[in-house]
């Protein structure tokens, strides 16, 4: 079946938005990508195109997507009907539309999932294929946006709407922070506890064991404006001596740790819709998903001279017992961990969940031990809070928000509880 042709069109040209006039390397017309848009945001812009004098135009603009589209139709009559003025004349419009905070779904899906509802991040985390006699590059996973326009005579609704000139934008969504993951529904994926001896030497006789643990720690909000986002990871441990050591009484005051930071990002994609959030187990026995692990950034760090308490003295150093019976030792090291602006926000959609963990190395300089590693479930969020941390009153905070206070003012947070001990705290026996 042939289509009639049209003789008199409209062709669009470009679509500009307003950081095409502020960006300093624009490429070609209409490829900048500079801005980052969120939900709620108004997008502006204007459209160049080229109109038959003789016919009456449309405009189409829309946002294209796979769970979201858009229509806005522009009419526009050329204020000439002359067919011999040559050459035709460029004219701009302008438009504008909102961007939704929430992806709308059908009537029927009112039981769905909060969370797929989000709208998700743009992401070009995949492999790259090339497909077809074309060579045409795709990726998976591979989220974007894109900005589509054209022209058509008034009258003829096109069943699938032409896409004339198309440009992609960047959309990044604000998100809040979600409670703190049940790890017990991820088998394997985490580790909060973990366990080893302690040697001076490789053949000597173990010293006693040493016991590290931590919780999931505040979110790290990409929206921060300081050049780099923090958290901090209270990691407690606990040493306790071996019932054979007699001869002397180890003090761990003398210790230095060493701990090694690693941020590491699971990316979970599937051809099938996710009924829940996918775990290792699902990855690993169900072929539709799969999985992708990658060590986004490595640091490390050295703590010496903690405050090491246990039961003989009390938190003043005041020595409450001298009995030389084996006492375990404790202290918690507040881990500073920072990282860039430039991280995705965790989400979980239909097909893609991204998840963020801390890998936790610990070791002792000058001792023989394990490497104990702890995986450490971590949110990156993009939240702007409404109100200043002055209007808070501190009674309200407790005493980690307090700490996340005084290190966003610059204060150094961890002078308090590194400090070296008195002689006497550390010659109690």
């Amino acid at each position: 079946m042939s289509c009639p042709v049209i003789r008199h069109d409209a062709r669009v040209i470009s679509i500009q938005l307003p950081e095409d006039r502020n960006c300093s390397y624009p490429g070609r017309s209409g490829y900048c990508f500079c801005a980052v848009r969120t939900g709620g945001d108004i997008l502006k812009g204007e459209i160049t195109f080229l109109p038959a004098l003789s016919t009456d135009s449309v405009i189409d603009v829309l946002i294209f997507w796979k769970f979201l589209q858009q229509v806005e139709s522009i009419k526009f009559r050329p204020r000439s009907k002359d067919e011999s003025t040559i050459p035709f004349e460029t004219h701009k419009i302008p438009f504008k539309f909102d961007i939704p905070n929430r992806l709308p779904v059908a009537s029927d899906a009112a039981g769905l999932d909060p969370r797929l509802r989000e709208l998700c991040p743009s992401m070009t985390a995949g492999r790259l294929y090339e497909q077809g006699a074309n060579r045409k590059p795709y990726m998976q996973p591979m989220i974007f946006y894109r900005l589509s326009a054209s022209a058509r005579p008034e009258g003829r609704e096109p069943q699938r709407p032409r896409v004339g000139v198309a440009r992609e934008i960047t959309i990044m969504p604000t998100t809040e922070s979600l409670p703190p993951t049940y790890t017990s529904a991820f088998k394997k994926e985490y580790r909060l506890q973990a366990t080893s001896k302690i040697r001076k030497h490789f053949f000597g006789r173990s010293q006693g064991s040493l016991e590290i643990a931590a919780e999931e720690p505040q979110p790290i909000n990409m929206l921060k404006p300081y050049p780099r986002s923090n958290t901090v990871i209270n990691l407690k441990a606990s040493f306790e001596q071996g019932e054979n050591v007699l001869e002397h009484t180890v003090e761990p005051y003398y210790w230095t740790f060493q701990i090694r930071t690693r941020l590491q990002r699971r990316l979970f994609y599937s051809t099938k819709p996710f009924n829940q959030a996918p775990t290792l187990a699902d990855a690993q026995s169900k072929s539709y998903i799969r999985l992708q692990t990658q060590v986004l950034q490595s640091e490390e760090r050295e703590y010496m001279e903690l405050p090491w308490r246990n039961g003989h003295v009390l938190p003043n150093g005041t020595i409450i017992s001298t009995d030389r019976k084996a006492s375990r030792w404790t202290v918690m090291i507040p881990v500073v961990f920072t990282t860039d602006h430039s991280l995705i926000p965790s989400f979980f959609s239909e097909t893609v969940a991204l998840r963020y963990s801390v890998l936790l190395n610990v070791r002792i300089l000058g001792s023989v031990s394990a490497h104990s590693t702890l995986e450490i479930p971590l949110q990156v969020i993009r939240f702007s809070p409404s109100l200043s941390k002055d209007s808070i009153p501190l009674s309200s905070l407790n005493s980690f928000q307090l700490l996340s206070v005084d290190d966003e003012r610059g204060v150094d947070s961890c002078s308090e509880p590194t400090r070296r001990p008195p002689k006497y705290r550390r010659w109690a026996y």
